[in-house]
């Protein structure tokens, strides 16, 4: 999906184009971007036969993802952000991966992710927890391959605009059995600001809550280890949004988040399976959301920097 990466998006397609893996059907969908993104995909479009262009109006990634599914014609499926860019091997490895180990679904690291030590196969189950692990392999799209016979059948929720890839690769984890994982950094996830997952809070931010409770309720009806901890995932991503919404000038009602925080206080603090050395971070979590929030934002300048 492109959506105003004019800046990044020839990196990303160059990266794509060259890739080692030749076989490749590349789907751009321009999701009604507002500089020159789309003008971009058309000019590569008339130099490369592989790339396939649609221009839609902005719909938000969840739909753009869906027609992506919708026009795919070949064995396996990849998810690639226009504001980031690949190794030119990532393909060819996370095909052989697959392959070699008779897996549903294969996963490499990336950048600026930490070392990451797993197994190179491990079920499905197991994933379930690994990818709710911030020191993992995470649950986004683009450091994955899924098989299209198994994801034709899956839609994203064009509700959701936060994470609605999380959710996306739970219910794909769920149909499946088992997994393979690279140990080596081939994508380059780009630290970017704009991107709408890092903007500053607005209604479509505010979907996150539903997100986390999507998730709670897949959690909870295959009675998955996580769930406890999935608890103080969703009480961090509410002070987030309280430290969010007190940077704007235009406050959004956040009553609900204000309610699902103490909901999740009391429940959390209840709970024997969550170790006191957690309960003491979501203390300091609760009483100073802005203060924390603030030591993230200087976390992740550094991170950007360290990266770049």
């Amino acid at each position: 999906m492109a959506y105003n990466t004019e800046k990044y998006i020839k990196k990303c397609l160059d990266s794509l184009i060259n890739q080692t893996y030749k076989n490749l059907q590349i789907i751009l969908i321009d999701d009604g971007s507002k500089d020159d993104s789309g003008k971009i995909c058309d000019e590569y479009a008339k130099e490369d036969a592989r790339i396939e262009v649609i221009h839609e109006k902005n719909q938000g990634p969840s739909a753009a993802r869906n027609l992506g599914i919708s026009m795919a014609k070949g064995k396996y499926i990849s998810f690639i952000d226009t504001d980031d860019y690949t190794e030119p091997t990532i393909i060819e490895k996370l095909v052989k991966s697959m392959e070699k180990n008779n897996s549903d679904i294969s996963i490499c690291n990336f950048f600026p992710n930490g070392e990451t030590k797993l197994e190179e196969t491990f079920t499905s189950e197991k994933a379930l927890t690994y990818i709710m692990n911030k020191n993992y392999f995470r649950g986004y799209l683009w450091n994955k391959l899924y098989k299209t016979e198994i994801i034709k059948d899956m839609k994203f929720d064009v509700n959701i605009f936060i994470s609605e890839d999380l959710i996306f690769n739970c219910e794909y984890l769920l149909k499946v059995k088992k997994c393979s994982y690279i140990n080596e950094k081939l994508y380059h996830y780009n630290i970017n600001d704009e991107s709408l997952s890092n903007s500053k809070i607005n209604e479509k931010y505010l979907t996150i809550l539903d997100s986390y409770n999507k998730l709670k309720s897949i959690y909870e009806s295959n009675k998955l280890e996580y769930l406890p901890y999935l608890f103080i995932d969703n009480f961090k991503v509410c002070c987030d949004i309280i430290y969010k919404n007190s940077l704007i000038k235009d406050k959004l009602n956040i009553e609900k988040v204000y309610k699902e925080k103490r909901k999740l206080f009391k429940k959390i603090m209840n709970l024997k399976e969550i170790k006191l050395k957690k309960k003491i971070e979501v203390c300091i979590y609760g009483t100073m959301p802005i203060f924390i929030g603030k030591l993230r934002k200087i976390k992740r300048k550094r991170m950007i920097k360290c990266y770049k």
